[in-house]
């Protein structure tokens, strides 16, 4: 979508992959460019990304992590420096630097797609760099249709 309209939603749904531990440039513009009309309402938001850490269970916003990383549980003492930019509070901090006012009632992740060809030559450098240090970092689809759905459910009531 590239534009919000004067229209009655029951919630807004946004994604983006991660971008350096926030959203793509594209996705920070229409925050901010639409944040009086996204913070009017609820906001879902979903990060298609490589590796994701939970520190401790966060009740608000709901936190939705796919099956790939629902295990990645680790005490934030005990943090590197990498799971510490992949860690949930991080995602939601640099979401709230972006705009404090959005009314985010869930943040998921899910797995996504690494294919070098599809992305910058620079972006491609360092993702082979991150792949060579980290054998969890490979390049191939880890989309999982299932984890999708199972977190749709849980956004609509009764269903």
């Amino acid at each position: 979508m590239s534009e919000v309209q004067d229209i009655e939603y029951d919630m807004v749904i946004l994604g983006s992959p991660n971008w350096y531990g926030k959203p793509t440039p594209k996705v920070i513009q229409f925050i901010r460019q639409y944040e009086k009309a996204l913070a009017r309402l609820p906001l879902v938001f979903f990060f298609s990304c490589m590796d994701c850490y939970q520190t401790k269970k966060i009740e608000q916003p709901a936190v939705y992590c796919d099956s790939y990383f629902k295990d990645q549980i680790i005490d934030s003492k005990k943090l590197s420096s990498w799971e510490k930019s992949h860690a949930v509070s991080t995602y939601l901090n640099n979401l709230n630097k972006i705009s404090n006012t959005l009314n985010i009632k869930s943040i998921a992740f899910f797995k996504g797609r690494l294919n070098f060809k599809k992305i910058s030559f620079f972006n491609a450098l360092v993702m082979r760099f991150i792949c060579l240090i980290n054998k969890k970092i490979q390049p191939g689809d880890y989309y999982k249709q299932q984890d999708v759905v199972e977190w749709s459910k849980e956004l609509i009531p009764n269903t």
